[in-house]
């Protein structure tokens, strides 16, 4: 079993632990996917992670299916992991090697998503996503330092800036992830108009009142 963690979480985080004893139990292999800079691992380029890279992600499947060639492969993402796992399943539609998915609070709807997390509790939990993802950024401002060029600004003062999620893709996403803005980013990223493209058995799990639905 691949587990595909949320938007900072790791192979340390509470829940990956959780699920991970769990699959155990069951006789399941596990293995995590971490989001590149996640987990104490340096970053090698400047360039974090998104719910559309699901380049990163294909490079981490292969690696298990080149490891573990007899061996059936299912994956469960949470929150940004589901996100990039569907988007990964989409793309890869029926030569997709996984035997099966679990989806739990993936991204539908992104751009109804953000706006709703903007309006929420006062922007409050925008504002909490945000800086965590800041606190990244500054724990590899040295490896994403080549993006001054990129902004005409230090870096340092670039991630004070960062108040919101739009401020971090701004940022980190446009242009450097190949995008011009970030509501295009946001509709690429949505994996609602993209189920259809996924061919292999996934179960979808999401809280009923997801903004993203």
């Amino acid at each position: 079993m691949v587990l595909l963690p949320g938007l900072t979480g790791d192979r340390l985080c509470g829940y990956a632990k959780v699920l991970i004893d769990e699959a155990s139990e069951r006789r399941f292999q596990c293995v995590v996917i971490n989001h590149r800079g996640c987990s104490k691992t340096p970053l090698t380029s400047p360039k974090l992670y998104c719910a559309a890279s699901t380049g990163d992600m294909r490079a981490g499947f292969e690696h298990v299916f080149k490891k573990y060639p007899n061996n059936p492969v299912y994956a469960v993402g949470l929150s940004l992991g589901a996100t990039i796992l569907g988007n990964y399943t989409a793309e890869e539609g029926c030569a997709c090697k996984l035997k099966g998915a679990t989806l739990i609070c993936a991204g539908y709807q992104l751009y109804a998503g953000s706006r709703y997390i903007e309006k929420a509790l006062f922007g409050f939990y925008n504002m909490c996503l945000a800086f965590a993802l800041r606190r990244k950024a500054s724990e590899h401002k040295d490896a994403l330092r080549p993006l001054e060029k990129l902004w005409g600004t230090p870096i340092e003062k670039v991630i004070k800036k960062i108040r919101t999620m739009r401020d971090f893709e701004r940022y980190f996403t446009v242009g450097v992830q190949g995008f011009t803005t970030v509501d295009e980013f946001i509709h690429h990223a949505s994996l609602g108009y993209k189920l259809k493209g996924i061919r292999v058995p996934t179960f979808l799990f999401s809280a009923t009142d997801d903004p993203t639905l």
